[in-house]
């Protein structure tokens, strides 16, 4: 697909084929978890997939993450979750 501006009604298509997606995955028991742009493949014709369900979890299921635990990469975790502290000190 070639980089550039979307077509006006992309903007409003890509998200709720991306929102329909989710909610799909949520009614067969399947909660994401790792949601972001880099997860969303837009093919030429503007049709979405989801994809990377690496962290996912089945709604209900015992989970193998204990309180304190983080999952997904520390890059896209917000500043104030990471292990690193020293990103919250002004420079």
């Amino acid at each position: 697909m070639a980089v550039g501006a979307l077509r006006r009604n992309a903007v409003t298509t890509i998200p709720e084929q991306a929102a329909s997606a989710l909610d799909y995955a949520h009614g067969i028991g399947i909660l994401h978890r790792d949601i972001k742009p880099a997860n969303i493949i837009v093919a030429a014709n503007y049709a979405i997939k989801v994809c990377d369900f690496g962290t996912a979890k089945i709604i209900g299921a015992n989970t193998m993450t204990a309180t304190g635990m983080t999952i997904g990469p520390q890059k896209q975790a917000a500043v104030s979750s990471r292990e690193d502290s020293s990103l919250l000190t002004p420079t």
